[in-house]
């Protein structure tokens, strides 16, 4: 398995350092974050991939170490960066 490096940046004026990560989301992890970014809740999530919200809570835990954030907002900037494809 290949492990590409990802060059992010979440703030456009760049007052937050670009961050690395070093582990690419799962597929999953990935579909999670693209709904989170549009804006939905945890519970709509589940609904949508046929998991349980505690499934999504995991999968939410587990983005936000990834990605170096601590929150969705933060989360879904990263997302609209995100290349088409990023899991491992």
């Amino acid at each position: 398995m290949q492990t590409e490096t990802l060059r992010l940046k979440f703030a456009p004026d760049n007052r937050i350092p670009p961050m690395l990560v070093e582990e690419p989301l799962t597929s999953r992890e990935y579909d999670v974050l693209r709904l989170l970014a549009v804006g939905l809740s945890n519970a709509e999530i589940a609904n949508r991939l046929i998991i349980s919200t505690a499934t999504v809570k995991t999968h939410t835990r587990n983005i936000y170490r990834k990605l170096g954030v601590s929150n969705r907002t933060q989360a879904a900037v990263l997302a609209l960066e995100l290349p088409a494809h990023v899991a491992a």
